[in-house]
């Protein structure tokens, strides 16, 4: 994406958003995802089943 950008072939455009994003790099951040995930089900920000 950076070689499109510089050179003039791509445009980005970053929105905003008051959401908190949740990543999962190490094998230690799976349960903190899960759990928010579950939350936010409970919610009815998602889905359930969240995938099909």
């Amino acid at each position: 994406m950076n070689d499109l950008l510089r050179d003039g072939k791509a445009e980005v455009t970053v929105l905003s958003s008051a959401d908190k994003w949740y990543g999962v790099t190490y094998q230690e951040d799976k349960d903190t995802v899960v759990e928010a995930i579950r939350a936010m089900t409970e919610r009815g920000e998602y889905p359930s089943p969240l995938w099909p």
